[in-house]
């Protein structure tokens, strides 16, 4: 059995962050916390991160880019589509 993956989900709107939790109910084996924050309030939760409390955080634009620099796991940059 594989361990379990934590995952933070930052979302600048309330469909994203409700879509990252639907999503995560696909893979049993990913735990994620979603939270809604813009740009200032998703650096504050950043720093609030402790080192290996997640093992990725999931985000968008210019938040992703934002965040990459301030901590040592993989940000992975959501590309929205329409």
């Amino acid at each position: 059995m594989m361990p379990t993956v934590k995952v933070l989900g930052i979302a600048p709107y309330r469909e994203l962050q409700q879509s990252m939790s639907e999503v995560s109910k696909q893979f049993p084996d990913i735990e994620i916390d979603t939270c809604l924050a813009n740009l200032d309030s998703a650096k504050e939760i950043v720093k609030s991160v402790s080192p290996h409390q997640y093992d990725a955080i999931l985000s968008r634009g210019g938040t992703a880019d934002l965040i990459k620099d301030m901590i040592n796991i993989p940000v992975i940059d959501v590309s929205i589509s329409l």
